[in-house]
């Protein structure tokens, strides 16, 4: 009973996790292109994480005790994935749609399960049995069809080859990241761990964009478009919740599962997007849904 507890918290850090790409998504929307920075909505969408949950865990008396779980043996393993996962991961994943284009960049990052589950069984030796590998492949398979039915936007150039290896380091990173923080997780809460992943992903993403941009625009344009800071205030909200739940799952269940039910963040935004628009999604897309839900069902399914 409490393994489907724990694959459900799973599942719906993914149905969180789409809802906070379609409230970036809308943020972006009010936003004309031209002032459109992805990095300037990573670090919002952070920020406010890191003092959603801060003020969760204040208001709910949690606080106190959790950061006396802060040490330096605890925390830095913690901060690495953060830095990995968040700065690192995003700025490739933005780059990656960049050079090489939404669809190629979905389709490469979405292997980063495949590429945590190896990391897990080589250094946290979590068991793979066939049908776990089985419905890996599967959801990734469903995932690259769906992002291929987006299509191609431009030539294979050395610049779309340059966005594909881009987008392959944040594979990397995203996979990465939710093994050392499983493996930190043997020290510390779940909780303790969210905290310090949001404001070190968060405040240094704010420190990139001082660097990167004149304080006074980005300043100036936030104030603007009031719509705009709703929106990623709100993303930041569903964002900090994804989070803690796809660390707690990871931790509960394993890199393996954990990262399989958070895969279904697609099948989630499909659904959201066709609410919002109104748009029946193409057969194909539908094809690659289905497939992504067998493969999640046969990495977490059990008898026990």
């Amino acid at each position: 009973m409490r393994y489907r507890i724990n694959v459900l918290i799973g599942l719906a850090s993914g149905l969180l996790w789409a809802l906070n790409n379609l409230f970036v998504g809308q943020a972006g929307g009010v936003l004309p292109d031209v002032l459109y920075s992805p990095i300037v909505f990573a670090a919002i969408n952070d920020l406010c994480s890191a003092l959603f949950l801060s003020g969760i865990y204040f208001f709910t008396g949690k606080l106190k005790n959790i950061i006396k779980e802060f040490s330096y043996s605890k925390v830095w393993p913690v901060m690495i994935a953060a830095l990995l996962g968040g700065p690192f991961g995003q700025i490739m994943y933005f780059s990656g749609i960049k050079y090489a284009g939404t669809s190629l960049a979905i389709i490469f990052t979405s292997l980063y399960p495949l590429i945590a589950c190896i990391f897990a069984r080589i250094f946290l030796h979590q068991k793979l049995t066939i049908r776990i590998q089985i419905g890996i492949i599967l959801a990734i398979a469903g995932s690259i069809i769906i992002g291929g039915n987006l299509g191609i936007e431009n030539p294979m150039t050395s610049n779309v080859m340059l966005g594909i290896a881009l987008s392959m380091l944040a594979a990397i990173a995203w996979g990465s990241e939710i093994v050392i923080a499983v493996s930190a997780m043997k020290k510390i809460s779940a909780e303790a761990a969210i905290l310090i992943r949001e404001w070190t992903s968060g405040t240094t993403l704010v420190i990139t964009v001082i660097i990167l941009y004149p304080i006074y625009q980005v300043y100036s344009t936030l104030i603007s478009f009031p719509a705009m800071i709703l929106f990623l205030c709100i993303a930041g909200i569903f964002g900090g919740l994804s989070y803690y739940l796809w660390y707690y799952a990871n931790r509960m269940i394993g890199c393996v599962k954990g990262t399989a039910t958070n895969l279904t963040y697609i099948l989630w935004g499909i659904f959201f997007q066709f609410l919002v628009t109104g748009q029946v999604p193409a057969v194909s897309i539908i094809s690659g849904a289905l497939i992504i839900f067998v493969g999640v069902f046969l990495a977490v399914y059990t008898k026990d």
